[in-house]
């Protein structure tokens, strides 16, 4: 999986319809929206833990790569309600990832994007009674833009991401006692965002 994501990277990095580059950029993004949830599957038990769809606050850093193509580097927050059978309690589920976009553009101003990225997920327990818990993601995105001058621009993002839990995974744990077996599983997460962009 790892190679596919990079070799995946690489190509929309490299991606390129012109051999004459503009001017170089760099962009900040801030975003909010939505986060929608599958239930965390604890394997071994049917007390599986349902995480509630709650508001997301993302912040995204961009610069050119090339003509059509963008670097990325993103940071998406959500604090959210999990429930298992008798545990209630709020977690914070974060993103902090690095990726690159392609970039499809027209005499219009608007224009759309794809994008890939990977990096880590972050649980993020709002009590003491369970540790933090960090594993490895990566993320689909598609977007649009709309280009209101040269600095600003409005934008929507949808996102996919999905967390890799190893062998004898564990998540929510606190003295060896652990709430969730995540025994050889992914996580997917996805978003729905909107935002404006700044452009320097």
């Amino acid at each position: 999986m790892q190679s596919i994501l990079s070799t995946v990277l690489l190509t929309a990095c490299s991606f390129s319809s012109s051999v004459y580059a503009d001017e170089d950029y760099i962009t900040v993004s801030a975003f909010l929206g939505s986060r929608i949830n599958q239930d965390i599957n604890n394997q071994g038990s049917s007390n599986n833990a349902e995480l509630s769809s709650e508001l997301t606050q993302a912040l995204s850093i961009g610069w050119k790569y090339d003509t059509k193509a963008e670097g990325e580097l993103l940071l998406s927050n959500s604090k959210q309600h999990l429930s298992m059978t008798g545990t209630e309690f709020d977690t914070y589920v974060q993103y902090l990832h690095l990726g690159g976009k392609v970039l499809f553009t027209n005499e219009t101003p608007f224009s759309t994007n794809i994008g890939i990225g990977a990096g880590i997920t972050y649980f993020n327990p709002n009590t003491n009674e369970y540790d933090p818990k960090t594993a490895l993601s990566a993320h689909l995105s598609g977007g649009l833009r709309y280009q209101i001058n040269q600095q600003f621009s409005l934008k929507s993002d949808l996102r996919v991401y999905a967390t890799r839990f190893n062998t004898e995974s564990h998540l929510f744990c606190k003295e060896g006692n652990c709430l969730i077996n995540l025994d050889d599983s992914f996580y997917l997460q996805t978003e729905i965002l909107m935002g404006f962009e700044y452009k320097f």
